[in-house]
């Protein structure tokens, strides 16, 4: 779980980097700005006229965080090597 976690918050590090940049704008309320933020998001990051070298980060960054957090949350207690031992009580 810490993994994914690490890793979700890498991937959303390089996402904020790279949007960051070119939209530093004031919106009237949150929805118009999250509607904006997610029409960039695709116009920028999905269908992109030239190649982003950036995108080969936070790609994979991507798929790999949503690989463990699937990984994280399937995992039976007993298989999780977390390192505490609340089974043995002395």
């Amino acid at each position: 779980m810490n993994k994914s976690l690490a890793c979700w918050l890498i991937s959303f590090i390089f996402w904020m980097l790279a949007f960051y940049n070119n939209h530093i704008n004031f919106y009237s309320d949150y929805a118009t700005m999250l509607k904006r933020f997610f029409i960039l998001f695709w116009k920028r990051f999905i269908v992109t006229e030239p190649f982003r070298p950036m995108s080969l980060l936070y790609g994979p960054s991507f798929v790999i965080s949503s690989l463990l957090t699937w990984r994280a949350f399937t995992t039976p207690p007993e298989d999780d090597d977390d390192g505490d031992d609340d089974n043995n009580e002395t």
